[in-house]
């Protein structure tokens, strides 16, 4: 699984205490597979050149 993969992989290299990530708004997909995998939104942004959305997700280890 490929969530699984680079979570585990950030755990061992850098010892994180959150992981957060940040998705096209329009990638639909991997938000749910990132939200299935117990992320949560905690912020939006819109891009400055061409004003696409972006969500920014996080969860504690």
């Amino acid at each position: 699984m490929y969530i699984a993969d680079v979570l585990n992989y950030a755990r061992s290299k850098f010892n994180p205490t959150l992981f957060r990530i940040t998705v096209a708004a329009f990638n639909e997909r991997a938000l749910k597979a990132w939200k299935k995998a117990g992320f949560q939104q905690i912020q939006s942004f819109q891009a400055l050149g061409d004003k696409e959305l972006f969500i920014i997700l996080a969860r504690h280890i």
